[in-house]
């Protein structure tokens, strides 16, 4: 068992500047997906972490970025969910066929699944 408090605080402001392109200046508390994907290596892979704790990239902006660094950089995908505070287990549809492991336990996992 394990447990964890989380306090989101500039965490929970991170966004992607969409719509990605290139050259694109994200604004403030917004990630440059280019610039992200940039330090992703030809045929490297990409991770995201704690997907549930970070609300501003749930759903569109995760899918648009795994797809991007596969069609873009030929990598592979994975995502840890973490736990979903909300209880919802949403967000996750378009993204799901993106990533080639996802992260989860036990818990985790069949959450997801009845979501």
């Amino acid at each position: 068992d394990r447990g964890f408090i989380t306090h989101r605080g500039p965490i929970g402001e991170l966004g992607l500047a969409l719509p990605c392109t290139l050259d694109h200046q994200a604004g403030e508390g917004l990630l440059d997906p280019g610039a992200l994907l940039g330090d992703v290596s030809l045929g490297g892979h990409l991770h995201l972490a704690g997907y549930y704790n970070l609300p501003g990239l749930w759903g569109e902006p995760t899918r648009e970025l795994f797809r991007r660094a596969r069609e873009e950089r030929g990598a592979t995908t994975s995502l840890n969910a973490q736990y979903d505070a909300t209880g919802t287990w949403a967000h996750l549809d378009g993204v799901l066929p993106l990533v080639d492991a996802l992260i989860v336990n036990r818990d985790e996992a069949l959450a997801i699944a009845a979501a």
